[in-house]
């Protein structure tokens, strides 16, 4: 299957010693507006060393709970995680060798507040910084990875991710974003 070295480099993932920047999930708070529920779906190119895989991401943004799901070229369901504040996080891989928490970790620091992500990395060795068009996230002063949006960092900007403690690269690209604002 096209997706080889994606599935490979997961389970290298999985086998190493697991560094985990986010301990518990933080809701995306600082994301919606007037309790707006957000739908956003990206086009992702994961590249890892000479070889790249393509797969859709569909995520959904709730005041209490978000959702990521990744997409196949044949239409086939890879990855479905969901994280509810009132349950434990449910993240399935739907194809062997893929920790699609790993991802979901890379989407929450791409996109979820600095203040609530630095909240939760609280008493690790783990340090996350910004400016408009870039993120670094450093591991006892080393860069761990970095982010870079090709306008001011939101759901609608281009971003390369350069993941440098497993080597791997991932460029998303918005298809379609729509906010939903709830009307009472």
């Amino acid at each position: 299957m096209k997706f080889y070295s994606l599935i490979l480099l997961f389970l290298v993932m999985g086998c190493a010693n697991h560094i985990s920047p986010l301990r518990l999930h933080a809701l995306p708070s600082a994301l919606l507006e007037d309790e707006s529920n957000i739908f956003a779906t990206y086009h992702v190119t994961f590249y890892r060393k000479e070889s790249s895989d393509n797969f859709l991401m569909h995520l959904e943004i709730f005041p209490d709970h978000f959702s990521l799901v990744g997409i196949g070229s044949l239409g086939e369901i890879l990855f479905e995680c969901r994280y509810n504040k009132n349950q434990a996080e449910k993240c399935d891989t739907l194809l062997k060798g893929i920790p699609a928490v790993m991802l979901l970790q890379d989407i929450e620091l791409i996109f979820w507040p600095l203040d609530e992500l630095n909240i939760n990395m609280k008493n690790s060795n783990f340090v996350l910084t910004d400016t408009s068009q870039r993120r670094l996230l450093f591991y006892k002063q080393d860069i761990f990875l970095e982010i870079t949006y090709e306008n001011e960092r939101s759901l609608q900007s281009r971003i390369k991710l350069d993941n440098k403690k497993y080597n791997y690269q991932l460029h998303i690209e918005p298809l379609h974003i729509k906010k939903e604002i709830k009307h009472e």
